[in-house]
Formats: structure tokens, sequence, C-alpha cells
């Protein structure tokens, strides 16, 4: 039992207390977290809000006379403004141009003739990249047209056969 006594007797005061050193953690931290802040991905995300032409007939009991809305034919050489089968105005110029201001001017030219002042459709190829069509878009939007559809542009090699067999019946 003497032992065990022995054993219960407090520390004395002389033994030192072992100082932490926190310093290499800390580095740790401040290196570590700055690097993991600046990989963080922030994406911006910016939405384009369109329309596709909506399909005539369907569900309402049979064919009903749309009406007909501006479409904005783009060309490599440029771009044809029609309504139904009339061509309204042709702009001659680069579509890889980055100043689209000849398009928006005839785009409002042609807006106070027609009776739905607020639609307009982008007729797109296959052969024309996205970025171009975007930036049509924005034209179309700037000009005042507040929907905006896509749809599928007329195949320029059929129209030119077309056009050729038109010329020989004459």
């Amino acid at each position: 039992m003497k032992s065990l006594r022995q054993n219960t007797k407090q520390p004395s005061n002389n033994v030192d207390l072992i100082d932490l050193d926190v310093t290499p953690i800390m580095n740790m931290f401040v290196i570590l977290i700055p690097f993991l802040v600046s990989m963080a991905v922030f994406a911006h995300y910016s939405v384009l809000e369109f329309s596709l032409p909506p399909n005539a007939g369907i569900g309402n009991g049979g064919p009903k006379k749309a009406e007909l809305k501006l479409t904005v034919v783009m060309r490599s050489a440029g771009f044809d403004l029609t309504v139904g089968d009339s061509l309204m105005n042709t702009v001659q110029m680069d579509i890889n141009s980055h100043d689209y201001s000849q398009l928006e001017e005839a785009l409002e030219e042609v807006k106070e003739r027609l009776t739905r002042k607020d639609e307009v459709v982008v007729a797109v190829n296959d052969g024309i990249k996205f970025d171009k069509v975007v930036q049509v878009m924005d034209a179309c939007r700037n000009s005042g047209y507040a929907k905006v559809a896509l749809a599928e542009g007329p195949n320029i090699e059929e129209t030119a056969l077309t056009e050729k067999q038109n010329v020989k019946n004459l």
C-alpha cells in the first residue's frame, strides 16, 4: 500500500511546460487557403431567350392562316430581310464582320412597314458559326424586336438550282 501513496504525490513546479510550435501548420493554411480560392471556378452563364416557330394547326382542329413574320436569312455575303415570299431588303456585308450597324438600320426601316413589329425569325444554314448567329440575334434585339426565333434557312445550292430552272423555263 505504501507504494500507491507515493505515486499520488503532486508533481513539483519545477517541471517545464512543453511549448507547442504551430507555425508549420499556420504556414500551410496561409498558403493553402488562397490557393484553393484561386482555383475555384466562378462560372458566369448568359441566357439568351428565343422561341421556335410554332406548329400551326396542331391541336386546333385544322390549319389556320398564320401572320407572316419578318425573316432574316443569313448568307455568307449578307442578309436578306423577307416577309413570306416577298423580299423587303438586302444587306450586302461580310457575315464575319463585327459591325452589324447596317443590319440594325435595315431592320429598323423594315419594322415600320410590318404588322407584327416585335417578332423576327433568324433563318440559319448549317455552315454558319453559332457566334455569328448570336450577334445577329443581338442586332435584332437592338433594333427593337423583343421576340427572336430561330429557323433552318433555305439551302443556298437548292435556291440557286431553282433560280436556274426558272430562267430556263422562261
